[in-house]
């Protein structure tokens, strides 16, 4: 067990595509029980952290660790049940793969692909009815509710959002706005320690890989002595004819992957 438990620990969640590519929470979230209709993230985070769920000034974040964090503290408690003989032992829920539960439908005849409720019983087909009925101060409260849910569909999942993120830079769209902001906002995820950035493709017509350095904004290539590029050199490279694929992969993992590319 004990190797086991070696081996599950280093495991990670994948990114939640629900969250913005530099990791910061969306203002307009598609709601799955409300459609067309849509709330703000950010909204929610802060009724997480502050909002009252009951007596005893508990917030969300009290047993759901967020704002990083796993989505639960971890700590062992006894469930709250009207049945005495229904209360046992269980640690607050972690939050991180709530986004992949939209799917549960509870109706008769209705094919899930989740297979699993929002309650820890696997019951509860959405979040907004579960905030209702386990937490008396949001009942009546259907705009809190639904940020909440816009916040919890954007748990961060301890991956960045970047890692996996790739775009093929070419002649016609290189300097594209969307192309622009894509690459910068990659350079800064790495900058901030959150990912680490590698290129493919050609250079000059050659096959090569490169890997950011975020210390002087240049792109180390594989070719022993050949030295680094700055993207605007890369740019200038890919106007001429050449392609770039630039990719986010989990930080530290960058000087690696560059050697299986090369």
């Amino acid at each position: 067990m004990a190797g086991f438990a070696n081996f599950i620990n280093t495991l990670t969640y994948l990114p939640n595509p629900n969250e913005n590519l530099d990791r910061s929470l969306p203002n307009a979230v598609a709601l799955p029980e409300f459609p067309n209709q849509t709330a703000d993230a950010n909204t929610g985070l802060n009724l997480f952290m502050t909002g009252l769920i009951g007596p005893g000034g508990l917030t969300c974040n009290s047993c759901h660790t967020s704002n990083p964090g796993p989505g639960s503290n971890l700590q062992i408690k006894l469930s709250v049940e009207p049945d005495p003989d229904m209360v046992q032992p269980m640690k607050s829920a972690q939050l991180r793969n709530l986004y992949q539960r939209t799917d549960m439908s509870f109706l008769s005849g209705a094919v899930s692909i989740n297979g699993f409720g929002y309650n820890h019983d696997g019951t509860g087909d959405g979040l907004y009815a579960f905030f209702g009925d386990r937490f008396p101060n949001f009942a009546n409260k259907p705009a809190e509710k639904k940020a909440i849910e816009a916040y919890e569909l954007c748990f961060d999942t301890g991956t960045p959002p970047a890692v996996g993120y790739s775009r093929t830079l070419t002649a016609s769209t290189v300097n594209t706005q969307a192309a622009q902001k894509d690459w910068n906002t990659l350079q800064s995820q790495a900058s901030l320690g959150n990912i680490d950035l590698v290129a493919n493709g050609t250079i000059e017509g050659q096959v090569h890989a490169l890997l950011y350095q975020p210390a002087n904004n240049t792109y180390q290539i594989d070719a022993a002595g050949a030295g680094s590029y700055t993207q605007a050199q890369l740019t200038s490279f890919i106007k001429d004819g050449d392609t770039l694929t630039i990719m986010g992969v989990p930080a530290g993992t960058g000087q690696r992957v560059l050697g299986q590319i090369r």
